[in-house]
C-alpha cells in the first residue's frame, strides 16, 4: 500500500485510536497512518505513525484538510478513531476502482456494525426548488476490467478511498466542524467534476463506545451546523429516504422483473430464482406467471392501459424479494414504469436472449399460427427496446449460456453426498476453462456464470426427459475434461 495514506481524525477517543492503528498494521504492516487530533488528550501512538496536534475544537473539517495538506502519496484512505480493521477490511478494491475508472475521485466501503450487520451506504443528492432529496443510489453500476462491481453515487461512508487530485480541488469547509458530511459531497456534485462510488466488497467494522456528555456536547452541533449550510444555499427542507440498506437482510434482494421473448427460456429462469429465493408470489406451477399480472397485461394488451390502482395493490402485497415474469412484457412493460417510479428500492430487469433460429424451431414445433417469421422478428424488436428503456438497473443473461451453466452442477453428488464416479468430472465453477470444448461440440458460448444462485435447483423438475449433467463431461488420461458426443440441444427444450 505504497500509494495509499491511512488518515485518521480523532477526538476524545484515545483507546478507541489505539485499538485502529493496531489492527491497521496487523492487516498492513508497512502502512502510513497519519492521525489529525483536535481533542484535549495527549496522544500516545507508535513512531511510525505521524501525529498532527491540531488546536482544541478546531473541527473534523479542518482536521480531515490537515490531512490532505499532509498528503504526499496518490490516495488518501479517510478513518475515523471508531473504526476496526478485520480480514474483510481490504483497500485493494478500492484501489482498483480508482485506477480503473478515471472520473472517480472517492470510492466508499460498507460498515460492519457491533451487532454484525452490514450497512452499504451509497446515495444520490438531489436538489429541486428549496427541498434537498437524499435517497440510496440503486442504479449506475459498473464493473472494473477484472469484473469488480462498484456503484456510482453522489455520497459514502466516511470509511472511503480519495484520490489526491479530487482532494485538491475539494477541501472540506472549515467553519463546519461537525455536520460537514452531506456539505461536502454537495459541493462535489454542484462542481461536477469528479464521480463518486461505493464498492461493499471492502468492509470495515464500525465499534462505537458509549458518548461521554462532554463528547456529545461538540457532537450535537451537527444539525445547527447542517441547516446554516441549507441556508446558506437557499434549501429549506432536507428529505432523506432510506439513507442505507442492511446487505444481510434477505428483504433487502433486489426484486427481479424476468423480460423475455416466448420460448426464450423466461420460466425455467424464473424457476430457477425462486429455487435462489426470490418468491414468486402467485405464480402457476407450469409458466410460473403470476396470474393476477398475466391478467393486468392481458388488459393492457386489449386497451393501452394498465389500470394502476390495482397494479399497485398487487406489487405492494408481493413479498420480497419478489420476481415477476411475463412474456407480455415485452410489449407492455413501458406501461408499469409510473407505478415503480414510486417505490423505494426499483426493480432489477433480467433480460434473458435465445438465438433466433432455436425461438423459431420452438415455436414451430408447437404449431404456432400465422407467419412466425415476421411474429419472433417483431418480438424481439420490442423485447431489445423495453430493455433499452428501462431507466434503472438492468442486466441480460443468455439462454445458451445458462443451459451451459447449469451443467456445471453434479446434482445427485449435490443431493445424495456420494462420491462422483471415476471417469466422470462435472464442470464446476472454477473449472471453466475446459468450455472450449463445449462451444466447439454443441455451440455454446465460453461461459462465466455465479454458480451460487443455483445451488438448490432440482433438475429434474425442468427437464423430463432425465438428461443427467454429470454425464456430460468426460475425465481424459491427461486430466483435462471435453464434453462427450451426443448431446443433443433439444434436450434443453419442454417447459422453457
Amino acid at each position: 500500500m505504497r500509494d495509499v495514506t491511512f488518515g485518521i481524525t480523532t477526538f476524545g477517543r484515545p483507546e478507541l485510536l489505539t485499538n485502529l492503528i493496531r489492527s491497521i498494521y496487523r492487516r498492513y504492516p508497512l502502512a502510513r497512518i497519519v492521525v489529525a487530533n483536535n481533542g484535549k488528550e495527549q496522544l500516545n501512538v507508535p513512531d511510525s505513525v505521524t501525529l498532527l496536534n491540531l488546536p482544541f475544537d478546531c473541527g473534523l473539517s479542518r482536521a480531515r484538510n490537515a490531512l490532505v495538506d499532509e498528503l504526499s502519496t496518490k490516495y488518501l484512505l479517510i478513518l475515523e478513531d471508531d473504526f476496526l480493521f478485520t480480514d474483510e477490511t481490504t483497500i485493494e478494491p478500492l484501489v482498483e476502482v480508482l485506477e480503473a475508472d478515471p472520473e472517480v475521485g472517492a470510492v466508499g466501503g460498507a460498515l460492519r456494525s457491533f451487532y454484525g450487520r452490514v450497512a452499504a451506504y451509497a446515495l444520490d443528492i438531489e436538489v429541486f426548488r428549496d427541498t434537498m432529496y437524499v435517497r440510496e443510489a440503486t442504479h449506475r453500476l459498473k464493473l472494473t476490467p477484472r469484473g469488480l462491481p462498484y456503484r456510482l453515487c453522489d455520497m459514502i461512508w466516511n470509511f472511503a478511498l480519495f484520490r489526491k487530485e479530487m482532494l485538491n480541488d475539494h477541501r472540506w469547509i472549515d467553519r463546519l466542524k461537525v455536520g460537514e458530511h452531506c456539505p461536502y459531497y454537495h459541493q462535489v456534485k454542484l462542481a461536477a467534476k469528479w464521480r463518486v462510488a461505493a464498492c461493499n466488497t471492502t468492509r470495515i467494522d464500525h465499534v462505537p463506545e458509549k458518548r461521554s456528555s462532554d463528547y456529545l456536547k461538540y457532537r450535537q452541533r451537527a444539525q445547527n451546523m447542517f441547516d446554516g449550510y441549507l441556508k446558506e444555499h437557499g434549501i429549506k427542507n432536507y428529505h432523506r429516504v432510506l439513507p442505507y440498506h442492511f446487505e444481510d437482510n434477505e428483504t433487502d434482494k433486489p426484486s427481479l422483473i424476468v423480460l423475455g421473448v416466448g420460448h426464450s427460456g423466461t420460466t425455467i429462469l424464473t424457476k430457477m430464482l425462486g429455487r435462489a429465493g426470490w418468491n414468486l408470489g402467485d405464480a402457476d406451477e407450469e409458466f410460473a406467471e403470476h396470474r393476477a399480472i398475466r391478467q393486468l397485461n392481458q388488459i393492457v394488451e386489449r386497451t393501452g392501459r394498465l389500470p394502476q390502482k390495482k397494479a399497485q395493490k398487487i406489487i405492494e402485497q408481493l413479498p420480497r424479494p419478489w420476481v415477476i415474469k411475463d412474456p407480455r412484457f415485452v410489449s407492455t412493460l413501458h406501461h408499469w414504469l409510473p407505478l415503480f417510479l414510486e417505490t423505494d428500492r426499483k426493480p432489477v430487469l433480467v433480460r434473458i436472449q435465445r438465438d433466433r433460429d432455436a425461438v423459431m424451431s420452438s415455436y414451430q414445433r408447437r404449431e404456432a399460427p400465422g407467419d412466425v417469421v415476421q411474429r419472433i422478428d417483431q418480438l424481439m424488436h420490442m423485447c431489445r427496446e423495453q430493455f433499452e428503456r428501462w431507466p434503472w438497473e438492468s442486466v441480460a443473461l443468455e439462454y445458451e449460456l445458462l443451459a451451459a451453466a447449469v451443467s456445471a452442477f453434479d446434482m445427485e453428488r449435490f443431493r445424495d453426498g456420494t462420491d462422483r464416479p471415476r471417469g466422470v468430472l462435472p464442470l464446476h465453477s472454477k473449472k471453466l476453462m475446459e468450455l472450449s470444448d463445449l462451444a466447439a461440440d454443441s455451440g455454446f458460448q465460453t461461459v462465466q456464470f455465479c454458480a451460487s444462485s443455483l445451488q438448490s435447483l432440482a433438475l429434474d423438475s425442468f427437464f423430463p426427459n432425465g438428461l443427467k449433467f454429470d454425464s456430460v463431461f468426460e475425465t481424459k488420461n491427461d486430466g483435462s475434461s471435453t464434453m462427450m458426443r451426443g448431446l443433443d440441444q433439444s434436450a434443453f427444450e419442454g417447459s422453457f
